[in-house]
């Protein structure tokens, strides 16, 4: 069987076929891309504590998991300022306190004199310069605000730039807290680790120097 078509039929077909023609290249490519995109980011088991690879990143080369928690573990690579976060179900703050000693015993022995507490000591109009001190006694870390926490200053390279300053992304924190999960009405020991060059939107800057 044979069809005629008149001009006007006929231009609207090729067009029509054109556009489906594009629209599954198009289709195809994002599609392409996005499964190039995903493939070529780091795996992490979000289920897991982080491994020695992870770890070295942020110069936390054989970190111990904490101790004492339940339940599953919710782990991250992707957190602020190039940073990892965990949780898991924590059955009281004396955990905290026990693992926070034993974060404090980590950094004496791997990072000597290279860690401490910040304190502010000057302030520009988008930086805030701070001293880090070492703090032998476990309870310097502590704080209260948001929650019970610990929170440790640590220096990667202690080189000092032009400025006189710890150079850039040279300091890192790793910071623990005992925190009110309200869907379960239950407590999470929350594990945070983070660059310290910069505030979470990027428009501050914070500088360092060792006391």
């Amino acid at each position: 069987m044979c069809y005629n078509f008149s001009r006007k039929e006929g231009t609207f077909m090729k067009k029509s076929l054109l556009a489906l023609c594009l629209l599954f290249s198009c289709s195809s490519l994002i599609s392409c891309g996005e499964y190039e995109y995903v493939s070529t980011l780091p795996q992490h088991d979000r289920t897991a504590w982080f491994n020695e690879e992870e770890l070295n990143k942020v110069g936390l080369s054989s970190l111990p998991a904490p101790t004492g928690l339940e339940g599953d573990v919710n782990s991250d690579v992707y957190w602020f300022n190039d940073g990892y976060s965990f949780s898991q179900s924590c059955p009281n703050q004396e955990v905290l306190n026990t693992n926070a000693t034993t974060y404090l015993n980590y950094f004496k022995s791997h990072y000597d004199k290279a860690f401490g507490t910040s304190t502010s000591y000057k302030y520009g109009s988008d930086v805030t310069y701070y001293y880090i001190s070492v703090k032998n006694d476990v309870s310097a870390y502590y704080d209260d605000n948001p929650s019970p926490l610990y929170k440790f200053y640590y220096v990667t390279d202690t080189t000092l730039a032009e400025d006189g300053c710890l150079k850039e992304d040279a300091v890192w924190s790793l910071e623990i807290r005992y925190e009110l999960n309200s869907t379960k009405n239950t407590y999470d020991f929350k594990l945070f680790i983070e660059n310290e060059s910069k505030n979470h939107n990027n428009t501050f800057q914070y500088k360092y120097n060792l006391k």
